[in-house]
C-alpha cells in the first residue's frame, strides 16, 4: 500500500499528480493500492479545482484536523509511505521521489518480511 499524503494548497502534490496518474495504472499489476489523504480536510471543490473533470483513479481520504498525520509525526506535505502486507511501513519520502524510486519501494515492501525493520 501507498499513502500519499498532500495537502490541496501544496504545488508539489498537483505537480506529482500525472506521476500518481501513471503509478495508479500498476497497481492491479504489482499487487499494491494507492491512496492520497488530505491533511488540510478539505475535499469537493479543491480537487474540482485541482482535477477538474478527471478525478484521481484511487481513493482520496480527508484526515480531518490532521489527526492522523499528526500521530504518524509527518513534518511536510507531500509525504508518501510504502507500507508491507503486515502493514508496516517500509519506505518514507518527504517530498515525491519519482516513479521509479517509487515503485522500487514497492517491490522491496511487497518481498519485505513482517519482522524486517523500516527502511529510513
Amino acid at each position: 500500500m501507498v499513502l500519499n499524503f498532500f495537502a490541496f494548497w501544496c504545488d508539489t502534490w498537483i505537480a506529482e499528480l500525472p506521476q500518481l496518474r501513471e503509478l495508479a495504472g500498476e497497481q492491479q499489476d504489482l499487487g499494491f493500492r494507492l491512496l492520497s489523504v488530505s491533511v488540510d480536510g478539505k475535499w469537493t471543490d479543491q480537487l474540482r479545482v485541482v482535477c477538474g473533470d478527471e478525478p484521481p483513479p484511487w481513493a482520496v481520504l480527508i484526515d480531518r484536523g490532521s489527526r492522523l498525520s499528526r500521530q504518524l509525526g509527518l513534518r511536510r506535505v507531500p509525504t508518501l509511505l510504502v507500507l508491507n502486507r503486515e502493514r508496516r511501513v517500509t519506505a518514507a519520502f518527504e517530498a515525491y521521489p519519482g516513479n521509479p524510486a517509487l515503485l522500487k519501494a514497492i517491490r522491496a515492501a511487497g518481498s519485505a518480511r513482517a519482522d524486517a525493520p523500516p527502511s529510513p
